[in-house]
């Protein structure tokens, strides 16, 4: 515990890695939780902030868009700063809509399925990133079948 990283987060508790029973009575003492997986985290996250006052993540970092939002959701939570240097220009999604590439696989028809986070996530990716045509989205995580009917709607 207590381990820091190079930006400066102080990592309280990584479960289950290297994670005590004694390092879990310490839960209550975050500032906020990043919720990257809610099949299996979300009533944690939510029973922590309802006990403890602890916010959660609710952005899935996949895709150029979507991990901005994560960077600045953090951010805020944190109640730090995020430099507006974010350029384009490092990222490879501008390059790839400037390639031949896209042109042969823009308007692509495709179907996804797997657990409801990553279903959502790359159906958002596909349709807004990659320009592909989502024909049809699945997931085997009851729980979140309203939120997969959702995002398909749309």
């Amino acid at each position: 515990m207590g381990e820091r990283l190079r930006i400066g987060v102080d990592i309280g508790v990584v479960a289950p890695l290297d994670c005590t029973p004694a390092d879990l009575a310490e839960l209550g003492a975050a500032h906020f939780n990043v919720l990257l997986y809610p099949e299996i985290a979300l009533p944690a996250a939510q029973w922590l902030e309802r006990n403890h006052g602890q916010p959660f993540t609710k952005t899935i970092p996949i895709g150029v868009a979507a991990t901005r939002a994560f960077i600045a959701e953090v951010a805020a939570l944190a109640g730090i700063i995020v430099p507006s240097h974010q350029d384009d220009d490092v990222a490879r999604l501008p390059w790839y809509s400037r390639s031949v590439d896209s042109n042969y696989l823009t308007g692509k028809r495709v179907f996804i399925f797997g657990d409801a986070t990553h279903v959502i996530a790359a159906a958002k990716v596909a349709q807004s990133e990659l320009g592909f045509k989502i024909v049809g989205l699945g997931t085997y995580s009851r729980e979140f079948a309203r939120d997969v009917r959702e995002i398909a709607r749309r």
